[in-house]
Order: structure tokens, then C-alpha cells, then sequence
């Protein structure tokens, strides 16, 4: 039952996340001229109201976050090779990155985030240019 619920989560993931592709007037796909980074007071609220939201890795996972408390979030994913879980880990934010650490990650990761359309947003490395991570806010 509960690995039953765990692929209709990551199947929500993938829809969210495909979706781009169908109907990108809904996802607005239109971008802004430049990126806009989003500020930490902006990152703090969303964590605090346990906001959701949904991405795909350069690496080709998709998943999706959710969770009230930010000590308590939860990351459902499915890779490309097959591999797919659930787990638990935790998000706070660092001045204008959230951080977050996973099971999987040897280290806590800090990414700052950047609006690129109404509801699409990269996640970059600290300073770089280059997106990791495309993301939509679900909630």
C-alpha cells in the first residue's frame, strides 16, 4: 500500500514536471528577461508555509517536496536508472539559498533559486550561472 502511494507521488512529480512540455501557458513557460533572484525573506515565508514544489535534476530524477516543518520535509524522487525512494531530510534557508540534506547527499547542499518564468525557477550553485535544477511550485 504505502509503495503504491509512493508511485502516485512520483507519477504527480512527473506530470508536474511534464506538464511544461503540454500546456506551457499553465507552467508559464514565458520568461523573464533575466533571472530574478529570489530573496531569503521570500525562501524563509515559503518554508514556513511548508510550501511544495517540483523539479528535475540535470541529472534526470524528478521529485517532489513537501512537508510542514522544515526539520521534516519529504523528498519523493525516481532517476532515470531506476532508482527511486522516499526520504526524509530537512531545508532551513541561508541568506538568499535554501540548504537542504538528504540520505543520499554526503553534505548539506545550498542552492540559490531564480525565477525564470511565473511558476519556473532554477536552483544554481552559489555564484554560478549555471542551472542543477529546474523547479515549479505546486503550493
Amino acid at each position: 500500500m504505502l509503495r503504491s502511494s509512493i508511485h502516485k507521488v512520483i507519477v504527480l512529480g512527473l506530470c508536474v514536471v511534464g506538464a511544461s512540455f503540454v500546456a506551457p501557458a499553465a507552467w508559464g513557460q514565458q520568461s523573464t528577461k533575466e533571472p530574478v533572484q529570489v530573496s531569503g525573506a521570500d525562501l524563509q515565508a515559503w518554508l514556513s508555509k511548508g510550501f511544495v514544489y517540483a523539479g528535475e535534476h540535470v541529472n534526470g530524477c524528478v521529485f517532489i517536496i513537501l512537508g510542514e516543518e522544515a526539520s521534516r520535509r519529504t523528498n519523493f524522487y525516481s532517476c532515470p536508472d531506476g532508482n527511486s525512494d522516499t526520504v526524509k531530510g530537512t531545508q532551513r534557508v541561508d541568506g538568499n539559498m535554501t540548504c537542504s540534506k538528504w540520505p543520499f547527499d554526503r553534505e548539506e547542499q545550498c542552492r540559490e533559486w531564480y525565477r525564470i518564468g511565473e511558476n519556473k525557477y532554477e536552483q544554481r550553485n552559489k555564484g554560478s550561472r549555471t542551472a542543477v535544477v529546474t523547479l515549479y511550485i505546486v503550493k
